[in-house]
């Protein structure tokens, strides 16, 4: 979600308006909806789109923030190894050898110390927000680019791929300045309105009762794009996640590739409209069903929650699948109309060579160049259902 759309969809808004987005990512919907005024509402299934959330919403102290990381910086140089248990880890194979293959052992010695110490502060702890950002300082380091904490590349681009066995980044002195990074950011701004963000599935928004909110501005995940898991697991290891709690995690995402149990009249409908003769091999056309599915699912709720009258702005991005086009707005467009969602615009943008998350290669017969180059700015409009006397 670029913030030039979210700052454009606020603009039309009244002061304190209670926004959601039922997919909030790395939050920058409600981080805008926070220091705008509004009152921001979101829920999202990886626990490390949570976290960076609440953070960004949450109305860090900044004085709070600088006296803790001193006293986490000072107690890395008093704990000792052979004291450190972080139980998802050490009880689980599967996890430590994901570490023993990503990372190297002097920068697992670090991390522990590190992941220790943070989870040593209970939940119900006074500074608890400002445990989180410095949670948030210790992701920063390890979900990079070029190399980190880990002994991977393209960690931010969910593509990791190992690029030597040995690496000599200094931890400790990588984490105090990712928090200071942040400690400088919460120093400059202030949330007007903290935020409110839960674990939650945006296909049952549960928490939410029906005609409670005044917009929802969200971006769907895109149909065969990025992983985003793939990348948060590198650092959700260390903040308390096995390996197979995030793989349940992952399995129920929206998109996930699996079969539908079953299917419905208006799967059918929606995907014989938008593929018409483009028919897939059975395998992908199964997961373009599950993927439309979900994408019903998503609107219903939608439908349900926003007051009659008001709008829903879907940012979504088109994408192949083995050389098909995938226009994943049109899959929204139709799954509003079945929810009575009025499709009042519709804006393309195309998306800066600089700011695409996966950079297109430079030939440009690889498929990826062909994928995500535009995204579609879909807003509907709520309206009043008709009953006939």
């Amino acid at each position: 979600m670029a913030p030039e759309i979210a700052i454009h969809a606020l603009e039309k808004l009244n002061p304190g308006d209670i926004i959601l987005d039922p997919m909030a990512g790395s939050g920058t919907v409600l981080h805008e909806a926070s220091l705008m005024g509004f009152t921001p509402i979101g829920f999202d299934l990886d626990p490390l789109a949570v976290l960076m959330t609440k953070v960004s919403t949450g109305g860090v102290n900044p004085l709070i923030l600088s006296n803790l990381l001193e006293k986490v910086l000072f107690s890395t140089e008093k704990v000792k190894l052979e004291n450190i248990r972080l139980t998802w880890i050490d009880d689980d194979k599967e996890t430590i050898d994901f570490i023993n293959f990503w990372f190297a052992k002097k920068q697992i010695d670090d991390l522990r110390k590190i992941s220790f110490i943070l989870s040593e502060y209970d939940t119900s702890y006074v500074n608890s927000l400002e445990v989180d950002a410095l949670r948030i300082a210790l992701s920063r380091i390890i979900i990079t680019k070029k190399i980190g904490a880990s002994l991977a590349w393209d960690i931010s681009h969910s593509r990791p791929h190992k690029v030597k066995e040995t690496n000599d980044y200094d931890v400790i002195l990588g984490f105090e300045k990712s928090a200071r990074a942040i400690l400088k950011i919460f120093s400059a701004q202030k949330v007007l309105v903290k935020g409110s963000i839960e674990m939650g599935d945006a296909r049952h928004l549960n928490l939410i009762p029906d005609k409670y909110v005044d917009a929802v501005i969200t971006s769907p995940p895109y149909l065969n794009a990025i992983d985003y898991m793939r990348g948060s697991k590198f650092s959700l290891i260390w903040l308390g996640y096995s390996l197979s709690s995030l793989r349940v995690i992952r399995s129920n995402s929206i998109g996930a590739e699996k079969k539908l149990n079953v299917t419905t009249g208006a799967i059918e409908k929606i995907y014989n409209n938008v593929f018409g003769e483009n028919q897939l091999e059975k395998k992908y056309a199964s997961m373009i069903r599950r993927y439309i599915g979900d994408s019903l699912q998503l609107m219903s709720e939608i439908s349900r929650v926003l007051k009659t009258n008001r709008l829903a702005t879907i940012v979504i991005g088109n994408s192949t699948l083995k050389g098909v086009y995938i226009d994943n707005s049109k899959v929204f467009e139709y799954a509003g109309e079945v929810y009575g969602l009025s499709l009042t615009d519709v804006k393309k943008r195309e998306i800066p060579l600089n700011m695409r998350y996966l950079p297109v290669p430079s030939n440009n017969l690889n498929s990826l160049s062909k994928r995500m180059k535009h995204e579609v700015i879909l807003t509907f409009t709520n309206r009043p259902i008709l009953t006939h006397q």
